[in-house]
């Protein structure tokens, strides 16, 4: 489970970095028309959408090299058995989150498909590609929170990578 889920996540980390990439372009293109005095319209709408696939498609990614920025007031103050239970606690609510999102947002994404949603801007793009990517991202959140979930009980410490600051120092010394 491990493998697929590094996959889905370095897949969901080369989408978001190819969706920044590609804002810098059209954004790049925009002010270039400009300069030209050459119109564009409709470039915001898909600024827009990139912008939400960058965010959120590389959330998986993030969380498994514990990048996402957390709140450790309690969790930090335990040591030992309670703060495992502290972490795991967080784990396992993390994770009901992610799932329900993931849900909604693939389910969301599958209406889209089914029903030909487009957007009602200038340019007549399928919702189901825009949305897919922050399918993309939800999903791959559920499957690194699962994973942590279950090395977070298997063999009863917290993952490196989703450990707290001052754990993730100690397991890399």
């Amino acid at each position: 489970m491990n493998r697929v889920c590094a996959l889905a996540c370095r897949v969901g980390g080369a989408v978001s970095a190819l969706a920044i990439i590609a804002i810098v372009l059209v954004v790049l293109a925009q002010v270039t028309c400009r300069l030209l005095g050459i119109v564009t319209r409709g470039l915001d709408e898909v600024v827009a959408w990139l912008t939400a696939a960058a965010c959120v498609s590389g959330f998986g990614y993030a969380f498994m090299h514990g990048a996402h920025v957390r709140v450790e007031l309690l969790a930090e103050r335990l040591h030992g058995a309670w703060g495992r239970a502290c972490h795991l606690a967080s784990l396992l609510a993390g994770l009901a989150i992610a799932s329900y999102a993931a849900y909604a947002c693939t389910l969301m994404t599958w209406e889209s498909y089914t029903l030909g949603d487009v957007g009602q801007g200038l340019i007549a793009l399928p919702l189901w590609i825009p949305q897919a990517a922050v399918a993309l991202g939800t999903v791959t959140l559920a499957l690194a929170l699962l994973s942590a979930v279950v090395e977070a009980l298997r063999h009863g410490r917290v993952p490196a990578a989703a450990a707290p600051a001052p754990m993730r120092a100690a397991a890399e010394i």
